[in-house]
């Protein structure tokens, strides 16, 4: 597989977790809406950066971008966690992202060793 076809790949697993997050989210207490909100946008801003990295010849400024998305990645994990503590989204729904963002994270930080080995 090429960078480029990995490249690509992180951006469909980035949109498919967007949607992911759209419907098993979809009857979203009230109460807890600021969650949801920040796991949304959350998910979009790794979907930018994934973009702009993609874009940047800076090696130093493409690692920060891959970066980002990675500590985002972690993020949304925390996030999840909290909703199946809150008993928002129950057992299957929560595997379920789990293995979509170890997905998502394992291609990231793969590119991003590959950036950091480029950059020396």
């Amino acid at each position: 597989m090429t960078q480029k076809d990995n490249k690509f790949i992180l951006i469909e697993l980035t949109k498919d977790l967007i949607n992911t997050i759209e419907k098993q989210l979809i009857n979203f207490p009230k109460k807890d809406m600021e969650l949801k909100q920040q796991l949304k946008k959350t998910a979009y801003d790794i979907l930018l950066f994934a973009h702009e990295a993609n874009c940047t010849v800076d090696i130093k400024k493409k690692i920060d971008l891959q970066e980002k998305c990675i500590a985002r990645i972690k993020m949304i994990d925390f996030m999840i966690n909290q909703c199946y503590d809150k008993q928002i989204i129950n057992n299957r729904r929560y595997i379920r992202f789990g293995e979509k963002l170890s997905n998502l994270l394992k291609y990231f930080v793969g590119w991003t060793n590959k950036s950091k080995n480029e950059g020396k």
